[in-house]
């Protein structure tokens, strides 16, 4: 399982800070994080660990998968970029990947039905696409999304009529 704050996970330490094999592992991780109240909230989400499609490289340990960071308002997508912060060439799409991409993460934001959110959508080995984790838009990092295309879209989409 990988554990994460109801703010922020712990990746940063690298993998074995994130992802748990048994249930000791899970209530040692899960304690560590509520002890940090900033990143935890006094929450902590687990969910599963899934095999994407991996990129050549590794941040401190953890593997880095063809993910992406989506967001959205009102169901619409504002923007979306790379999730890490590597130049690799797994970062480009092709149209029909793109669609595919986007449409896991209206599909996610249809679900929740929140007017503001972030997506980070993964592809998996096979080459779908799945939703690793959702977000509050306006505490989630940009990865790299272009900040000003977001403000824009964001700011059009607010000041616009329905």
């Amino acid at each position: 399982m990988f554990l994460k704050g109801g703010v922020k996970s712990s990746k940063e330490e690298g993998w074995d800070a994130c992802v748990a094999q048994d249930d000791a592992q899970v209530q040692r991780l899960a304690r560590d994080l509520l002890a940090r109240p900033g990143r935890s909230r006094g929450h902590v989400v687990l969910r599963e660990v899934v095999a994407l499609r991996r990129i050549t490289t590794t941040y401190d340990q953890f593997p880095l998968g063809r993910e992406f960071r989506v967001f959205l308002f009102r169901h619409h997508v504002l923007a979306y970029g790379f999730y890490w912060e590597e130049q690799a060439p797994e970062r480009q799409l092709d149209p029909a990947e793109e669609t595919q991409m986007l449409r896991c993460a209206v599909q996610a934001s249809l679900r929740l039905d929140v007017p503001y959110l972030s997506v980070d959508v993964g592809q998996l080995d096979s080459g779908a696409w799945t939703v690793i984790e959702v977000g509050d838009a306006q505490f989630t990092g940009l990865s790299q999304v272009s900040a000003l295309t977001l403000w824009t879209r964001l700011l059009h989409q607010l000041t616009s009529p329905d």
